[in-house]
């Protein structure tokens, strides 16, 4: 990025300031939620999207359940309610899972990301593999060995040495 350009990112813009205030939140009843790295060390920031308007609705420093506070907020004030709100998407964070309960009630479903659902589906396949080949004694054992990333890997895409272990 120029340096210039480099200058003025991140300074709002003066239609977007004028604009904040006026945009309407009621139609939100799907929302998702994560975080982001903004710089080395714990410095993250939450954004809130509006995931069938396909909208950012709230940037806020911090990744703990007062940031849920704090959206629920940001919703009344723009004629939001948080009991309208059916699902939302989620990181695995227990921080996020206590906001959603604690503010939004019970009638929100909360889903998480693809990401950390097919996370833990690896870590308990690799768990699995590592105890049976621990387990397993003579040709059975040279069979599980090496077999991480064959395990890991969509069975269409195997190759004719990989189908065969």
């Amino acid at each position: 990025m120029p340096p210039a350009a480099r200058a003025t990112h991140g300074r709002g813009h003066a239609h977007v300031a004028a604009a904040g205030p006026k945009v309407d939140w009621s139609g939100a009843v799907c929302v998702g939620c994560d975080e982001l790295s903004v710089r080395k060390g714990p410095h993250h920031v939450s954004v809130f999207c509006d995931l069938i308007g396909k909208r950012v609705r709230f940037p806020t420093p911090g990744k703990d359940a007062a940031t849920w506070a704090g959206f629920v907020e940001a919703l009344g004030a723009h004629n939001g309610h948080p009991r309208a709100i059916t699902e939302v998407s989620i990181d695995m964070s227990p921080a996020y899972i206590a906001g959603v309960r604690g503010n939004l009630g019970d009638q929100a479903v909360g889903v998480f990301d693809k990401f950390h659902v097919i996370m833990h589906a690896n870590f308990g396949v690799d768990e699995t593999r590592r105890a049976e080949c621990a387990q397993a004694e003579g040709s059975a054992r040279e069979r599980l060995k090496q077999t991480r990333w064959i395990l890991f890997k969509n069975p269409a895409n195997h190759t004719a040495k990989q189908a065969e272990r």
